[in-house]
């Protein structure tokens, strides 16, 4: 093809056709950018499908993510839920100065109440980030989530510590105050030694400590379940959605 292009430009010249040859050098140069134009394009083309192609791997991991955290996110409400009812149980017969429930009550309500960590997968997120990746992904609610998520999930854990702190203030007064073992006894279906000890868990109820812990832990609990734990399982089936309508079929 170049040529073939020289020959007729030495042809025009030879000849002496001086604005043939012009027109046909204008043509030529068109040509040669209509092309160039057209690699460009198909280059483009090119990057725009391999961008395309890592962003729907990267959609289809993060659904993935997301159902996984979702399923943890239950488990973790669902341990919120028994430590409410329990917490609330005790917590109505505290400082009443009556026997309202029986020791065995008391070991089962007290060993029910506990704290469970939400720990997500996070490799998918984590790894868009680190890899410079996020701007590939198009969907502007997606990108927030991305990007935001570490945020959200730094608040539910300042909470949870915050719980923590109070069912160590409660275990520590059974512990001191108490008879951890006849709790243990009842807790598990008496499927341990009983206490040698006499020593009984209901003077617990007495103790305005353990009033003031059940009440700091209700209420974190509730907190939690209603509000962090709430919006962000919202937040997580919303994005999930999204992400569903993002990925190619």
């Amino acid at each position: 093809m170049i040529k073939i292009f020289r020959r007729i430009r030495q042809k025009l010249l030879r000849e002496y056709k001086i604005s043939k040859y012009l027109i046909y050098a204008i043509g030529e140069i068109i040509l040669v950018v209509f092309g160039i134009l057209i690699a460009l394009q198909i280059n483009n083309w090119n990057e725009w499908r391999k961008e395309n192609d890592v962003e729907q791997d990267y959609l289809i991991a993060l659904k993935q993510e997301i159902e996984y955290n979702l399923s943890g996110l239950e488990q973790v409400m669902n341990v919120s839920d028994s430590t409410i009812l329990y917490g609330t149980l005790l917590h109505g017969v505290a400082g009443t100065g009556e026997p309202l429930i029986t020791e065995e009550q008391f070991g089962i309500y007290a060993l029910k109440i506990s704290s469970s960590q939400f720990d997500p997968s996070n490799g998918v997120i984590n790894d868009i980030i680190s890899s410079g990746k996020l701007s590939i992904i198009k969907n502007d609610t997606i990108r927030a989530f991305v990007s935001t998520w570490e945020g959200s999930l730094k608040r539910i854990q300042t909470r949870e510590n915050e719980l923590d702190d109070y069912i160590k203030k409660l275990e520590n007064l059974i512990y001191n105050y108490g008879n951890t073992h006849k709790a243990a006894y009842y807790s598990r279906g008496k499927r341990i030694p009983p206490s040698s000890f006499e020593k009984s868990n209901l003077e617990l109820l007495e103790i305005v400590q353990f009033e003031s812990s059940l009440s700091g832990i209700n209420g974190i609990c509730r907190g939690l379940k209603n509000g962090l734990y709430g919006v962000t399982k919202s937040r997580l089936n919303e994005i999930k959605a999204i992400v569903e309508r993002e990925i190619d079929l």
